[in-house]
């Protein structure tokens, strides 16, 4: 059986993924080089052909040939509904893509949708996943503003009811749309940066021809990323894919019915996969990176979601009878008999959905040969791989990292740290060693003591009552010669006093968390075009 762990730069790979976001403004870090993302995607592709791996009762090569079919199909039908003329897209060509949830994401994620866009013009297809079954909750942005000092806002255009998706909660009220963008306005008003305040006016037309034509909030939000990425440039050759379209599919589907009709071994081996993982990882919190699968009564809980009246739900199944009863912790939503899993699916026209860990298993197992990360996926994907093991046998293929860095010209000073270790060094001197900063020390009679009782300290003859007396007159002089630089020593004090006023302005500057339409999309797309050149090239 194709083994995807034989590569011995795995493990190197997968310490290499969970780097911490780059520092510095304009940093880019992907694991591994988008030199080798095409030879890695032909590697997976050519594994999974041939990986002895059913998922339900197709071979896995089978139901992935299907799978990329219809997700390729459904995004097709997407991207188009959105206002575009994608070209079709071949199911046989490599397939590289990435994901997100819909929300007002910062750059460092942006340039992920870039990265993939670029690599799009090697000839592959590229695909990104709208994760609209994700949690709306607050959709909130965080806007530098000034009030003497450089400070953030909040500003919040939705605030979704609990266990509410994207895909079910509805665009905002046109009120709504323009209170959000005249708060941000008013806030750029405080920074003099026409930069800032031109990008918000293309923001607000988005929003606006956005909310017309939008049936939900993920595909709102969606339309105004894919507006920004297109104004006066070349369109996007990257189709969109929301994660609710993808699974009412028949692939989807019977991904559903294959942990359905084994879901007590699925369970088993799923949570010893997250203990496995958790003890090796060192992670003591039981909720990282996913919880357990649960239990109610003698119903265990099954790694999807079910939507139902606008709001998720944990899937429950049970053995029934002739079949498999599925449901919420509060109700029974259907019996599926144990020889029609799937088409009892499709018949009862539930709206299941995947969890993290079903949607990228599924994603790299079905649709894409390469799946792009960021950090934080990178991290909660080595628990999926484990989970893979346990639950198909095999090691899934390889995945990329790619994550970036950006910075509003909001100013300050560049490193905080290094003129804070500095001050905090100059106390230490003048309070230890006032001696160096003393005019013409050598003749100080205080200094000249002072260094003949460090050396006597240097004998071996002097015994421990001595030893004590001389470090004790040491600290004696020390203090007296401090005394004359109390002015040094208090504009330090100050200085540092001060500078945790520019520390939080500085954090203030340096956060790499802000909204990504605060930023110019055409660099960003230089950025990436480039980087996919260059290390093609190399």
């Amino acid at each position: 059986m194709p083994s995807f762990a034989a590569d011995r730069n795995r493990d190197r790979f997968l310490t290499a993924s969970l780097l911490r976001a780059p520092r510095h403004d304009g940093e880019i870090v992907c694991e591994p080089p988008v030199s080798t993302w095409l030879e890695l995607a032909r590697a997976n592709q050519a594994a999974l052909a041939t990986a002895a791996v059913r998922v339900g009762a197709a071979a896995l090569a089978d139901w992935r040939s299907i799978a990329r079919r219809q997700a390729l199909d459904r995004a097709l039908a997407y991207t188009r509904r959105l206002g575009e003329s994608p070209d079709d897209a071949d199911p046989g060509h490599l397939i590289v893509g990435t994901g997100h949830q819909p929300a007002f994401f910062h750059p460092g994620i942006w340039i992920k949708n870039w990265i993939v866009e670029a690599t799009a013009r090697t000839g592959v297809t590229t695909l990104n996943l709208v994760v609209d079954n994700d949690e709306a909750g607050s959709v909130v942005v965080r806007s530098p503003r000034r009030n003497g000092r450089l400070g953030q806002a909040c500003r919040i255009l939705v605030d979704g009811p609990a266990g509410a998706p994207f895909e079910t909660m509805p665009p905002p009220a046109a009120g709504a749309w323009r209170a959000f963008v005249e708060d941000l306005r008013a806030d750029v008003a405080t920074l003099a940066m026409p930069s800032l305040a031109a990008r918000l006016d293309e923001l607000a037309a988005a929003g606006a021809a956005a909310r017309d034509a939008a049936p939900d909030l993920g595909n709102f939000l969606t339309r105004i990323r894919r507006t920004l990425q297109n104004r006066d440039r070349e369109p996007q050759r990257t189709l969109e894919l929301p994660v609710s379209h993808m699974a009412e599919t028949a692939a989807f589907r019977a991904f559903c019915g294959a942990w359905i009709t084994r879901f007590d071994a699925y369970w088993e081996a799923t949570n010893a996969a997250m203990d496995e993982h958790r003890a090796t990882e060192r992670v003591r919190s039981a909720a990282q990176p996913f919880p357990n699968l649960g239990r109610v009564g003698d119903r265990l809980e099954l790694p999807f979601w079910i939507v139902q009246d606008g709001t998720r739900h944990p899937l429950l199944a049970r053995r029934v009878r002739g079949g498999f009863e599925i449901g919420t912790p509060a109700s029974t939503l259907a019996v599926l008999p144990s020889d029609d899993v799937d088409d009892a699916l499709a018949n009862n026209a539930l709206a299941i959905r995947p969890r993290a860990l079903t949607l990228t298993l599924f994603a790299r197992l079905g649709v894409f040969d390469l799946f792009v990360h960021g950090v934080g996926g990178a991290r909660y994907d080595r628990a999926t791989d484990r989970v893979a093991r346990a639950v198909f046998g095999f090691d899934p293929p390889r995945f990329a990292v790619a994550t970036g860095t950006f910075h509003l010209p909001l100013g300050g000073v560049e490193d905080v740290a290094t003129i804070r270790r500095n001050l905090e060094r100059r106390l230490i001197e003048l309070s230890h060693n006032p001696d160096r900063f003393l005019p013409d020390a050598r003749r100080h009679p205080l200094v000249g003591e002072k260094w003949r009782e460090i050396h006597a300290l240097a004998s071996e003859a002097l015994t421990r009552k001595s030893r004590r007396e001389t470090t004790q007159r040491i600290r004696e002089i020390n203090v007296e010669l401090a005394r004359s630089l109390s002015d040094r020593a208090a504009a330090a004090r100050a200085a540092l006093e001060a500078l945790a006023i520019t520390a939080a302005e500085e954090a203030v500057a340096r956060d790499r968390e802000y909204p990504y339409f605060y930023f110019d999309a055409a660099t960003l797309a230089l950025t990436a075009r480039n980087l996919v050149v260059e290390r093609a090239a190399r």
